[in-house]
């Protein structure tokens, strides 16, 4: 059987160690809600690593299984019961993005896309889809908001577990072996600390003791030990707008804790993490000037924002309109640096300062994006180049496998739940939060069903809390 390691010296006795450790937490949850098949769906749902271990052949049995649970869930929970019309903007973006998708992949790609590749890829859209509904089924007639909320506080709570004993046995930062979700990619461990604090800030209803403020540095050590930059500074600024400008500023003691908090973070975390430091190990030097300077080269390449400012100012003045069509004087092809910079050039395609073709608009096909290795993703013939694969935003990647009109597609089915959120603040702070993720960051929050069904939990939470404080009596959102 081909199990999936790490390479880069990564001791294989420690993998297969950690294996055990992720395998025996599934267990245990699992033989903790097994009586209740939503909680179970869930739960396997979290823990991806267990199967991807055991080699592709497992993993694709796993997300078909999968993709039939999520099936056998919406229909013994009867979601389409919960529907009200009001939500018709959903299907009617699952819809559109259902077309583009099938046209993209099957008609338009020059790249046959694996038949396996296109349906794992379609499936976690569905199971999202199903997901909003169900967890709507759950929340306003089965009454089942709290023990929701429990049950993710406890998944959130094996991820630090897990992610200590992986530093136990490694002691190194490693950027794959996130928690119970990821073997090779570490880009969750940013997303997973954010998600969580979120969950945490719901189950204690904004009311944080000591042993929630321990919780919340344990999301912080699980992106520690994956070695991501960003959690350690984007983390504590969701935190400080949830507790002022979602639950509102309100003079208080705490607040000042807080506001101290803050840049102690930010202190530790350019010390503990090698590549903001000069002397790139942990525990380096502080040099704030060194660490700005990398994290916007980082995201927007030798230019910086500045740089891609000035550049967009200057092409824009030598767009020339003729004939109600705009045509660029730029080159037929762009190499765009860094995960900012590679959405700028995104827009600039978009909108017409860059010339686009037929396969700017529907994509090359999945393979292209989810079956290459660096040296193959730069021998792609893409209008808009990246300096690497790493620097492929989620909105790069929908423009890489259904091109831009699936990336609008994508935009206009993922957001469209978000506006459902009856809490104006914190709709905007979720929306804030999604289109960070997708357009700056990898877009793993849209493609990983379980962060959706997370976030849907929050809005279905705060909609029935909202709606049971004017209408006591009311049970369906309407």
């Amino acid at each position: 059987m081909p199990f999936v390691f790490l390479g880069n010296n990564v001791p294989i006795q420690g993998q297969i160690l950690m294996q055990i450790f992720v395998l025996a937490t599934l267990v245990y949850m699992l033989c903790k809600h097994y009586k209740d098949v939503l909680s179970v769906f869930l739960i396997l749902l979290c823990f991806p690593r267990v199967f991807i271990f055991f080699g592709k052949g497992v993993e694709d049995t796993y997300k078909i299984a999968m993709l039939l649970l999520c099936l056998y869930v919406a229909y013994r929970y009867k979601v389409w019961k919960v529907y009200v019309p009001r939500e018709r903007w959903i299907v009617l973006a699952f819809v559109l993005f259902t077309a583009q998708f099938v046209l993209s992949a099957v008609y338009f790609s020059p790249v046959a896309t694996n038949i396996t590749t296109l349906l794992s890829q379609y499936a976690r859209y569905i199971e999202a889809f199903l997901l909003y509904f169900i967890v709507k089924e759950a929340v306003y007639r089965r009454g089942r908001k709290e023990q929701l909320l429990r049950l993710f506080y406890e998944i959130g709570l094996l991820q630090i577990v897990i992610s200590v004993f992986k530093f136990a046995v490694f002691r190194t930062q490693i950027e794959g072996l996130v928690g119970s979700f990821s073997i090779a990619g570490g880009e969750m461990g940013t997303t997973i600390p954010i998600l969580w604090f979120i969950i945490l800030w719901l189950y204690r209803k904004g009311q944080f003791s000591k042993w929630d403020w321990l919780y919340l540095l344990g999301l912080l050590f699980l992106g520690f030990t994956t070695g991501k930059r960003a959690v350690m500074f984007i983390l504590p600024v969701v935190v400080f707008i949830f507790f002022v400008y979602v639950q509102g500023v309100r003079v208080k003691r705490s607040w000042i804790a807080i506001l101290a908090f803050v840049p102690l973070l930010f202190y530790l975390g350019v010390r503990l993490t090698p590549t903001l430091n000069p002397e790139h190990q942990v525990w380096g030097s502080f040099d704030w000037d060194y660490a700005i300077g990398y994290a916007e080269e980082y995201q927007f390449g030798q230019k910086g924002i500045e740089g891609q400012v000035e550049e967009y100012q200057e092409e824009k003045h030598n767009i020339q309109y003729t004939g109600g069509q705009f045509s660029s004087i730029s080159s037929s092809q762009q190499v765009a640096e860094g995960r900012g910079g590679a959405t700028i050039a995104l827009f600039k395609l978009l909108v017409g300062i860059y010339p686009s073709i037929n396969q700017d608009w529907w994509g090359i096909g999945f393979n292209s994006m989810y079956s290459t290795d660096y040296a193959e993703f730069d021998e792609l013939p893409l209008t808009i180049r990246l300096n690497h694969k790493g620097s492929a935003t989620g909105f790069f990647q929908s423009y890489v496998t259904t091109g831009l009109l699936g990336a609008l597609c994508t935009i206009f089915f993922c957001f469209v739940f978000w506006f459902y959120c009856r809490n104006h603040r914190l709709r905007l702070v979720i929306i804030g939060i999604c289109a960070w993720e997708y357009f700056m960051y990898t877009g793993i929050l849209f493609r990983t069903p379980v962060f959706m069904a997370l976030l849907f939990l929050v809005v279905h939470y705060t909609n029935a809390e909202i709606i049971h404080r004017r209408q006591p009596f009311n049970r369906i959102a309407r």
